[in-house]
């Protein structure tokens, strides 16, 4: 089912790298213009763990909706 240690799916490989290459560019409490304002590299940092987190719950009650199972 998944990937063994060290490889990567190809759909994964390019925003990853992407990802690392733009962190990379920016110290954690640099601010960059964001709509209206300025945001900093740890606000879009929580913010992807917030919504990853509120996603994923959102797919645990699809498949408990599809099969009935539920978490402990």
């Amino acid at each position: 089912m998944w990937s063994s240690t060290g490889s990567r799916s190809s759909w994964t490989a390019g925003p990853i790298d992407t990802s690392r290459a733009i962190a990379a560019e920016l110290e954690p409490g640099s601010r960059v213009s964001y709509r209206d304002g300025t945001i900093n590299l740890r606000y879009v940092l929580i913010h992807l763990v917030e919504e990853t987190g509120r996603h994923a719950g959102h797919l645990d009650l699809l498949r408990e909706l599809t099969d009935g199972r539920t978490g402990e």
